[in-house]
């Protein structure tokens, strides 16, 4: 684990958005186009989206949990509202910066599996493209300016995603 030196005034990454509205609002507006409008299917039979799906969904769940058991095991806050005073580096911190997110995309798209449903896939793009720029970006820079070189190798050493 990390530890900050950075003072806890005026202490916030910024972020633009909490990061699973994005992908609420992407699968939500994705499953609506599908049902409402225009079907595109992943499969011929729903039972094969299933058989794929719930298996994303599983390992997105054990994901959160593994993530969520780490950081409180490391005394990290998961109050996305509290400063920051360290950074995670063990569990699946250890192969992915964001498996928060990393869980998010696996639940997004299994559920789209699931419901056998083109639309929300096709929605992900953009879903991925406003959680990259408007937090994991500021997460970054703030990470950075808080933590200098611990972070950098941090960040050198882990990939962002996988």
């Amino acid at each position: 684990m990390i530890r900050s030196k950075f003072p806890p005034n005026e202490d916030r990454d910024g972020v633009a958005v909490l990061p699973p509205v994005p992908f609420g609002i992407g699968l939500v507006l994705g499953a609506l186009v599908q049902f409402l409008w225009e079907p595109l299917a992943f499969f011929p039979v729903t039972w094969i989206g299933h058989v794929a799906g719930w298996p994303l969904v599983v390992a997105s769940i054990i994901l959160v949990i593994w993530a969520r058991q780490t950081m409180a095991r490391s005394g990290v806050s998961l109050n996305v509202y509290k400063p920051t005073d360290s950074i995670v580096v063990s569990g699946p911190f250890g192969f992915t910066r964001n498996p928060m997110y990393l869980s998010m995309t696996l639940l997004y798209f299994g559920i789209s599996l699931i419901i056998n449903a083109v639309w929300p896939v096709l929605f992900l793009p953009a879903v991925l493209t406003v959680v990259h720029y408007g937090v994991i970006a500021r997460e970054e820079r703030y990470l950075e300016r808080k933590f200098g070189q611990e972070y950098q190798r941090y960040r050198s050493g882990v990939r962002r995603w996988l």
